[in-house]
């Protein structure tokens, strides 16, 4: 994923930085993006969308995490899974079936870049590839989590 400024010609705020890639993958594989360090910034989050860019729906779906929603490992870093299955970790990003769609990281107010650095694996190898300590999530808090998320979304715009 490479850096971008924040404001660019076609729009952007000049108090962020952003981390832009896409990802193209199997049905039975995932792209794991890691974060060495907690950014030392304001506000951190990561988003999917479409090829067309658009965001994926992520009033039903986890395809948004930010920094006070991500879980961190014991070493300071963070890794986020994007996979179209369920892999009970917290901090999954839902590809919502799509094989291809783009991975936006945004910085705010950061005093430090702090870039993802992105790797494919196989769905069935991805928990060798997390620490041991990776934070996990049964499917009723998962429930939970998203039924959270859509009211919130239902609070903030009235949709």
């Amino acid at each position: 994923m490479g850096s971008m400024p924040g404001e660019t010609g076609v729009g952007g705020s000049p108090l962020c930085l952003y981390s832009w890639g896409i990802f193209s993958l199997e049905e039975d594989e995932a792209l794991i993006l890691e974060l060495e360090r907690n950014p030392d910034s304001l506000f951190w989050g990561f988003q999917l969308g479409d090829i067309w860019s658009r965001a994926l729906p992520h009033q039903r779906w986890q395809t948004s995490l930010n920094s006070a929603q991500a879980k961190r490992d014991a070493d300071g870093g963070f890794r986020f899974v994007i996979s179209n299955r369920d892999p009970g970790i917290a901090n999954w990003l839902d590809s919502c079936g799509r094989s291809e769609g783009q991975i936006l990281f945004r910085n705010y107010i950061a005093r430090d870049t702090v870039l993802p650095v992105a790797r494919k694996v196989k769905f069935d190898e991805l928990m060798a590839n997390l620490p041991a300590d990776t934070t996990r999530v049964a499917p009723e808090r998962r429930k939970t989590d998203l039924e959270y998320r859509r009211e919130g979304y239902l609070k903030l715009y009235r949709e």
